[in-house]
């Protein structure tokens, strides 16, 4: 699957059309994500892919992050980000 990048612009005044271009930071950052629980393990790896700004790596040697997300209760999570 591959994706074409798109291209941005903000108009700055309504019916006038002003246009400038919007710079966009195309870095690519490794992360590892980890989780005590399958499914939101696997919903962390799907929506990091998804992003495009981050690359999944196994471990923390190759990662710039780690991101542990643990459910809390129904209705919440503890998110740990830690640097590599």
């Amino acid at each position: 699957m591959s994706f074409a990048a798109a291209t941005f612009s903000q108009t700055n005044s309504p019916g006038r059309g002003l246009s400038a271009p919007v710079d966009v930071d195309r870095t690519v950052t490794a992360i590892l994500v980890r989780s005590g629980d399958q499914g939101t393990l696997q919903i962390l790896k799907r929506a990091f892919s998804a992003h495009g700004g981050y690359t999944l790596v196994d471990t923390m040697r190759n990662a710039s992050f780690a991101i542990k997300v643990d459910p809390l209760g129904g209705a919440g999570a503890r998110v740990q980000i830690s640097s590599g």
